[in-house]
């Protein structure tokens, strides 16, 4: 667990950054998007998104950071389809919304615990068992980690919308709640009191 949870506070706060500037449309992450083809463009948003989010860290929180947040650039792309399609076509990106924010926030915390579960299944089962087959080659474990950690995660949405309105509120509130994220996420606190 060298640096796992630290790995994940360091890609919370880049992953609300990122996601904050898609809400203003001031994401650098965007723009100038090289490639001739519309898939030569999502790819160099995904490179982006993870660079940007999981760093450049050699531990293995810092890997398992950069798998989510392939995996949450991919789900921004099949889940918004304003902002996959300026993407592929290199236009001005649309603005993403304040649901699509949240559920790409709670779904990064959740593929970190998913993808470390997994991280632990391709370490520890060759020695194990040595020479056998993938224990899961289709993923299917860590994705329903990642769909129960998902569920006892909180929603930033929620906690925003008892606040005063104002600009970058919802940014604000998922940037503070990053701890929280973390901990709810490696069952390190309760979901109710």
């Amino acid at each position: 667990m060298s640096g796992l949870h630290q790995a994940a506070l360091q890609a919370g706060h880049g992953l609300v950054s990122a996601l904050a500037a898609f809400l203003d449309r001031e994401s650098t992450l965007w723009t100038a998007m090289p490639g001739a083809t519309s898939q030569a463009r999502e790819d160099e948003f995904v490179a982006r998104f993870v660079a940007t989010v999981g760093g450049e860290g050699g531990l293995v929180g810092d890997s398992v950071a950069r798998r989510a947040a392939r995996r949450t650039a991919e789900k921004l792309l099949d889940g918004c389809p304003p902002a996959a399609s300026a993407i592929r076509s290199g236009c001005e990106p649309a603005r993403i919304d304040g649901e699509v924010f949240c559920a790409l926030y709670r779904f990064f915390f959740g593929e970190f615990v998913g993808q470390f579960v997994s991280t632990v299944i391709a370490e520890a089962l060759p020695v194990v068992v040595p020479l056998a087959l993938p224990f899961d080659p289709t993923g299917l474990i860590a994705s329903a980690v990642t769909r129960q950690v998902i569920q006892v995660l909180p929603d930033p949405c929620a906690e925003a919308a008892g606040r005063k309105p104002r600009r970058s509120l919802l940014a604000e509130t998922a940037d503070e709640m990053v701890t929280d994220m973390v901990e709810h996420a490696f069952g390190l606190r309760e979901t109710s009191p």
